[in-house]
Parts: C-alpha cells; structure tokens; sequence
C-alpha cells in the first residue's frame, strides 16, 4: 500500500507498507510531482517503508533515478527524506539518491521520522 499525505504544505509524507510493484510506485512519484507543482516550486518528501519490501529490478531502480533527475528542473529546491530500517530498503535509497546531491537536490537517510521531519523543516 502507498499512502500519500500533504503535511499543511510543508512537505509530502509517502508510508510504503506490503509489496510495492514499481508501477505503483512510478505513478505515485509522478502524482506527487503533479500536485505539488500546482503549489509551489520547492517539494519536501518524507518516505517510510519500514514494513515495505519493494518489488524492484536493478533495471527499475535506473528508471527511478531518470525520473528524479528529470524532476531536478521542475523544482526550485528538492528534499527527501528517507527512513528505513531494512538493508534492501536502505539500499534502495542510497542507490537512488547518492549521485543526485547537487545545489538544489539533498537527500538523506533516517532511523526516526522525528529526526527527518526536523531535517526537512530546517
């Protein structure tokens, strides 16, 4: 199940639970950049999946990563905010994420929501 939430428009809470399918996930992303465009030119996502397993081939996670490249010039300033427990989970993340830190793109892994929602506010 994916849960998608706009937090009083300070960031995007997305709770991944169950299996995810990249489908699911891949129209969710694009749902999320959808919305969020129509409010403002700076997005903030807080992802969990701590009781996800995420159905994903080596050949989804390069799709993923060309989707949040191309998101880079749609936003002014882009922050995720990941908290996993898992090492598949963790791996997807930094996987995903670790080449993209650029001046408008920052990302980073947490083991509590309270510490990445005070990062993504900060």
């Amino acid at each position: 199940m994916i849960d998608v939430a706009f937090e009083n428009k300070d960031y995007v809470r997305i709770t991944l639970s169950g299996n995810i399918e990249f489908e699911d996930y891949i129209s969710m992303v694009q749902d999320v950049i959808k919305k969020q465009l129509g409010i403002s030119k700076t997005i903030k996502t807080l992802g969990i999946a701590n009781n996800a397993t995420l159905n994903f081939t080596v050949e989804n996670l390069e799709t993923i990563t060309q989707m949040r490249d191309a998101g880079r010039s749609l936003f002014e300033d882009i922050r995720q905010a990941f908290v996993v427990r898992s090492p598949r989970n963790t791996a997807f993340a930094v996987l995903t994420t670790s080449d993209m830190q650029s001046e408008n793109y920052h990302s980073k892994i947490f083991n509590t929501e309270e510490s990445a929602i005070k990062w993504l506010l900060s």
